[in-house]
């Protein structure tokens, strides 16, 4: 199981988006769990992209434009 935390949180109607980052690894990096309805559809773990990538991943789900599952 992976340890992380909350870096911010993106909101639309029923489309909520929250930018995680890993913690406690010796290689940490970026996420996106993505909410429908405030029901949780999972994470979307980027390894080799920046906290910038994982911001415009939330900000275009909660736009419609980035559908989950991709």
């Amino acid at each position: 199981m992976k340890t992380y935390m909350e870096l911010s949180t993106w909101e639309n109607g029923r489309l909520k988006a929250t930018v995680l980052r890993t913690s406690g690894l010796e290689q940490n990096y970026f996420g996106c769990r993505f909410y429908i309805d405030n029901n949780s559809l999972g994470i979307e773990w980027y390894e080799d992209k920046s906290e910038p990538y994982a911001v415009d991943a939330a900000e275009n789900y909660i736009a419609g434009i980035k559908k989950y599952p991709v």
